[in-house]
């Protein structure tokens, strides 16, 4: 339910504004309708992963300011429960539900699951691989494979993983 709040929050008035100048960036990053090829995934310091992305859904959708921000929106609405996974590992059961619920309604979070830029792709990617890393002690090697993965999508997908991750590692050497 909250998962269906967070979406229904992030699609409202989606493509109500034209883009400004960072998603306009992201539009000449992702190479709508142009050829995309390894120059332009080496080129990009924001995060190739989500440009990548974005080129192969604006070949299918265009490059609307609706079809620009629904990988965001949907990204957005994918951490809900990544929040409430990562409350229940780190906190207990019954923190779940609140941490759903908060991370649904979040000013923050919705306005950057409207955004055609990467920072939602970025919260899921911190969200699920610090669950993922909290799971390895129940779940072992497909745990640590995941959160592995996740954090590879999370370098890719902003740059600013790069903060996160020395966290993690110490949080995983400590546990």
């Amino acid at each position: 339910m909250a998962t269906a709040l967070a979406l229904a929050l992030r699609l409202f008035r989606i493509g109500h504004q034209s883009l400004w100048i960072d998603e306009v960036f992201t539009w000449l990053s992702a190479a709508i309708h142009q050829p995309y090829g390894w120059r332009d995934v080496l080129s990009d310091l924001h995060g190739p992963l989500y440009s990548a992305l974005l080129h192969a859904w604006g070949a299918v959708a265009g490059d609307s300011e609706w079809a620009l921000r629904l990988p965001s929106a949907v990204f957005g609405a994918l951490a809900v429960p990544g929040f409430a996974w990562l409350a229940a590992r780190w906190l207990g059961d019954d923190a779940a539900a609140p941490a759903a619920w908060l991370a649904a309604g979040s000013p923050f979070l919705v306005w950057y699951g409207q955004e055609a830029r990467n920072y939602a792709m970025l919260i899921a990617c911190v969200v699920f691989s610090a669950a993922l890393l909290l799971e390895r002690a129940r779940a072992g090697a497909p745990a640590t494979a995941g959160w592995i993965a996740a954090s590879l999508a999370g370098m890719t997908s902003n740059l600013t993983f790069a903060f996160v991750l020395p966290v993690e590692l110490r949080w995983a050497l400590a546990g």
